[in-house]
C-alpha cells in the first residue's frame, strides 16, 4: 500500500515513511522542505493506493510472437521453428536464413564488381 505524500523537515524522511510491496520511498525538495513519497517500482502502477503488476503484454508490439507477463516485468518467447534474437524479436532458424545472408553478400559483391549472374531459388 502506498502512503500519501508526507512532508518532513528532518533530513531522512524515508525512515518514517512506510511504502507497501513493490514501492520505494523517494525524496524531493520542495520550498526548503524535504518531501517523501512512495513510487511504484518498474513494472508496477498505482491502483487505489496499491502498486499492482502492470501487464506489459497488453501493449501491442512488446514481443514479435509470444509475450509472457511476469511479476514486475515480462519476457518474450517464439513459436516452434523460430529463435529469439533480441529482447523481443524472433527469427527463423535453419539454413534458409544462411542462404538469404549468403545471397545478400553475393549480390553486394556482384554489384560492386559489375558481374551479371542468374539466380535460381530452390
Amino acid at each position: 500500500m502506498c502512503v500519501p505524500i508526507l512532508v518532513f523537515s528532518e533530513s531522512r524522511p524515508c525512515m518514517f515513511t512506510k511504502c507497501g510491496d513493490h514501492a520505494q520511498c523517494m525524496t524531493r525538495q520542495e520550498n526548503n522542505t524535504i518531501v517523501a513519497e512512495c513510487k511504484c517500482l518498474a513494472g508496477y502502477h498505482l491502483v487505489e493506493n496499491v502498486c499492482k503488476d502492470y501487464d506489459e503484454c497488453q501493449e501491442e508490439g512488446m514481443c514479435s510472437q509470444i509475450c509472457i507477463n511476469t511479476h514486475g516485468g515480462y519476457h518474450c518467447d517464439c513459436h516452434e521453428g523460430y529463435i529469439l534474437t533480441k529482447h523481443s524479436q524472433c527469427k527463423t532458424e535453419g539454413s534458409l536464413e544462411l542462404f538469404i545472408w549468403w545471397l545478400f553478400i553475393s549480390v553486394d559483391s556482384i554489384c560492386k564488381n559489375q558481374y551479371y549472374v542468374k539466380y535460381t531459388l530452390i
